[in-house]
């Protein structure tokens, strides 16, 4: 397969990730800046037959994807089947200006406009909207590899999905309490 380089990190590309010793799972890139992750994972870094189509869709975050390359093991665009299905387009988004968390659905070009973006829920706070933050995702950027594969296996180890950046929006969060995160679903995300 070669060296993995920074040109291979382009939309649609499917990459596997190197968790620890014995544990790889796969991403692919979606929409330029997007890393969508999958409930995939293996003891090697083989990956034939796979269909991310098929597969249970994790998380899908905002990344600095110029600086992930350490993140990849492998390029498996040529093996692995790429996942067509959209991306979630409900977010929290913690807009700049404001400083107000909200829910909003994006546009069809995966775009957040503080205009245009329709507003789903506004002012997220802990006591009255939870479920909510537990279950989507904060659209803060993320371009640290040692974060992304830790929030992959802590996932693989207790089932907690969850992205420790929400808790600098929402410091109240009970990351103890996070095992009831996977009773929210996910058939509303898109």
């Amino acid at each position: 397969m070669g060296r993995l380089l920074k040109k291979h990190l382009v939309e649609g590309a499917v990459l596997s990730i190197k968790l620890k010793e014995n544990l790889y799972t796969l991403a692919q890139i979606k929409y330029d800046y997007r890393l969508q992750c999958f409930d995939i994972f293996r003891e090697d870094d083989n990956w034939e037959g796979i269909d991310l189509n098929n597969e249970k869709h994790l998380f899908t975050i905002v990344v600095a994807t110029s600086r992930l390359l350490k993140l990849f093991s492998s390029n498996q665009s040529d093996i692995v089947i790429g996942d067509k299905r959209p991306a979630p387009r409900k977010v929290i988004w913690n807009h700049i200006l404001t400083g107000v968390p909200r829910l909003v659905e994006m546009d069809g070009n995966y775009e957040l406009d503080f205009h245009k973006s329709k507003v789903l829920v506004d002012n997220l706070n802990i006591k009255d909207h939870l479920d909510i933050i537990y279950k989507y995702e904060i659209t803060a950027m993320e371009g640290d590899p040692k974060v992304i594969k830790s929030r992959l296996l802590r996932y693989y180890e207790t089932g907690v999905n969850f992205d420790d950046q929400k808790k600098w929006k929402f410091p109240e969060l009970d990351i103890d309490n996070l095992k009831k995160w996977d009773e929210f679903g996910f058939e509303d995300l898109y």
